[in-house]
């Protein structure tokens, strides 16, 4: 003969079931997080862009209006990239032009913002896979309109994005 108790296992089992099952019930069915790619993510190329890539800004920035250059090679092998920036002079001048952090040579950082030119050569020791800040520069409007950035050169890349920029 079995006793009272010996059911209690059972029911304890059973309760226990009754109120986990709705939890995770409940969680299952919450979406998932987002995730965000980038153009040259999603592409799977090697891809220059400038970042950000739009924006709307005031000729009275003192400071200059920093803009980074970004290179993405969403796991293919890079060892060197050369870069030819134009824009107009008119419009805007650089008045400074920096190294990025992924590249271990930079060969050439020039501006000449008379004929509204950047240069950028930047080569590893290596051929390897490389994503960040090839370069970061400021800029000072002139004048009022759309300030663009172009990349007229982008060699060991894939895909270039320019940059418009509206200047209030």
């Amino acid at each position: 003969m079995y006793s009272r108790l010996s059911y209690v296992p059972l029911v304890l089992g059973i309760l226990a079931l009754v109120i986990t099952l709705p939890l995770v019930i409940s969680k299952s069915s919450e979406p998932s997080p987002q995730t965000f790619k980038t153009e040259a993510q999603q592409a799977k190329v090697v891809t220059v862009s400038f970042f950000p890539q739009q924006g709307t800004f005031g000729r009275t920035t003192t400071e200059g209006i920093p803009v980074g250059i970004i290179l993405e090679s969403n796991n293919k092998p890079v060892q060197n990239v050369d870069f030819v920036v134009s824009f107009d002079p008119n419009m805007v001048q650089v008045s400074a032009l920096g190294k990025g952090t992924i590249f271990e040579n930079y060969v050439v950082t020039q501006v000449d913002n008379t004929k509204g030119k950047m240069v950028i050569s930047a080569l590893n020791s290596a051929i390897k896979p490389v994503t960040g800040i090839v370069a970061s520069f400021r800029f000072q409007p002139k004048k009022a309109g759309t300030a663009q950035f172009i990349f007229t050169q982008a060699s060991g890349t894939e895909k270039a994005l320019n940059a418009s920029y509206l200047i209030n």
